[in-house]
């Protein structure tokens, strides 16, 4: 029967769902596995849009980063949810000090080559989304530019992207962007 240019089966409405379709759900459940103990979640690393879903990728506790697995919205709890979408958690000061050392290394390696625009840093899972968070103007999707001041989370020196030359020519990095 056609309601509003919709077909709809009044007799699976009423009745539920067919014999048939119960047997193919039961064969699809029966190929999953159930863990019997549940697992902690260390943190969030990113999040992606699977289809209509939102899932993060999951770091368990005391498992590897080999190990983890794409989790939808709906396994996670709540609370860890809002951090992941506003950090709070202060990163530790030593590694804040290595990850300001290798930042200003690389934009003073990038300075001093003058050819090409990339250089990459390596830092810990979050801390990079950590300092960064609601830092920067998207340009592309998935893309930011960094202007000077959104690297105020580093520990740096005021003059850390600026780099002299040999001639006392200054050359200036004040716009980043990020990927």
């Amino acid at each position: 029967m056609q309601t509003r240019g919709r077909n709809i089966d009044f007799k699976k409405l009423s009745e539920g769902q067919t014999e048939e379709e119960n047997k193919r759900k039961l064969r699809k459940a029966s190929k999953c596995y159930v863990y019997e103990n549940k697992l902690n979640v260390e943190r969030l690393i990113c999040k992606r849009k699977d289809g209509l879903i939102q899932k993060y990728l999951v770091k368990w506790e005391s498992y590897s980063e080999y190990e983890c697995t794409w989790e939808p919205w709906f396994h996670l709890p709540k609370i860890i949810l809002d951090d992941f979408s506003t950090p709070k958690i202060e990163i530790d000061p030593d590694t804040l000090q290595e990850i300001s050392d290798e930042f200003r290394t690389a934009v003073q390696a990038r300075l001093s080559q003058r050819v090409g625009s990339h250089f990459y840093i390596s830092s810990t899972f979050d801390s990079f989304r950590r300092l960064f968070h609601n830092r920067g103007t998207e340009v592309q999707k998935g893309r930011k530019l960094l202007q000077r001041d959104d690297f105020s989370g580093l520990l740096l020196p005021e003059d850390w992207n600026i780099l002299y030359t040999r001639n006392w020519e200054r050359d200036e990095l004040s716009r980043f962007q990020s990927k």
